[in-house]
């Protein structure tokens, strides 16, 4: 008896209820930009702390999904901005993080991109359904010096 001898129809043979079952295999290729940010997606997870057991914190935002998940360490804050619409935004995001220092580059996971803290703001200009996932550039100075060194 097989697993699925209840059902009228075998769990492989989907192509016997919809036809178009498989018609979006052609979507599955390394020139996909969705598909690939979305496999970079769990190893990013798995890669920040923050993602996987930080604060949840919704930041203030008009037109962009915005939140913010932190732990302890500032070095593991990740602020996420996402443009849902069809349209370029330009916003400014208050941060709502009192570790973050002005002047603080905050920086892109997927594209090196880097937007500037000032006054625990950022301001943010997305194209239309394009995400930023930042974190924090706490990378010494020149001669070693790091203002980060004395926060956790």
């Amino acid at each position: 008896m097989g697993k699925f001898t209840n059902h009228k129809y075998n769990a492989w043979d989907y192509h016997a209820i919809d036809p178009a079952f498989n018609s979006r295999w052609d979507l599955a290729t390394p020139a996909n930009a969705t598909l690939a940010f979305h496999r970079r997606l769990p190893a990013l997870r798995k890669a920040e702390p923050a993602l996987r057991n930080g604060d949840f914190r919704r930041l203030h935002s008009t037109s962009l999904f915005a939140f913010l998940r932190r732990t302890n360490s500032v070095r593991q804050t990740v602020v996420v901005l996402a443009n849902p619409t069809d349209r370029p935004v330009t916003e400014v995001v208050q941060l709502r993080e009192s570790k973050f220092q002005d002047y603080s580059d905050l920086k892109d996971a997927f594209t090196g991109r880097k937007l500037k803290v000032l006054g625990g703001m950022v301001e943010a200009a997305l194209a239309p359904h394009e995400t930023l996932v930042l974190k924090m550039d706490t990378s010494s100075y020149p001669k070693g010096y790091n203002r980060y060194d004395r926060l956790y």
